[in-house]
């Protein structure tokens, strides 16, 4: 909790022990720390000491990443699986768009390409996500664009994605992906 008192006692503990790398906020989380001044300094301590913030957010949340990546130019933000995007008869929408937009013209934001399974709304354990990678191209090719080959990342999220089909595909599908985007 990055407004209370003892956060940074417990940082200090914590990156001590070699692993921490950073921290993950959920939703509204990220709005509250903005306006809070306890959690801004914190913030400010953890872009001194290189830490990385991934946000498990969708697009609404898109102004408090675009705020927070100007007031913290030098912390590294990642925005989780794609923003949470859903493909609804073959498209996304456009305020993910628009989201994916604005982000991505700031240096310090990446796009994280994680819980591909999870894009086409199946229900888990009950029904399998497509697993052919022409589906998956409304978030792929506007994130790879938006985001280039430097500020991509994947991530199989593979306890969740499971749960929608076969970790396998999307390997498979993402490195298809890639390998059409050239060597480099």
């Amino acid at each position: 909790d990055l407004t209370a008192d003892n956060f940074l006692q417990h940082f200090e503990r914590y990156r001590r022990t070699g692993y921490l790398n950073g921290y993950r906020f959920r939703r509204e989380e990220l709005r509250e720390y903005l306006s809070d001044e306890t959690a801004r300094s914190h913030l400010e301590r953890l872009e001194k000491d290189g830490m990385v913030i991934d946000l498990l957010i969708d697009p609404s949340h898109a102004k408090d990443v675009v705020q927070l990546a100007t007031e913290f130019p030098k912390l590294s933000i990642v925005i989780n699986h794609c923003f949470r995007a859903r493909i609804v008869d073959g498209t996304v929408d456009e305020a993910w768009k628009k989201a994916v937009e604005d982000c991505s013209q700031f240096p310090n934001v990446f796009m994280k390409v994680s819980s591909l399974l999870n894009f086409a709304g199946t229900r888990p354990f009950t029904e399998t996500a497509p697993d052919e990678l022409e589906y998956y191209l409304p978030v792929l090719e506007p994130c790879f664009e938006a985001f280039g080959e430097d500020r991509v990342i994947f991530a199989s999220n593979w306890g969740v994605a499971a749960h929608f089909g076969e970790i396998d595909s999307v390997v498979r599908m993402v490195s298809e992906f890639l390998s059409s985007k050239g060597e480099a």
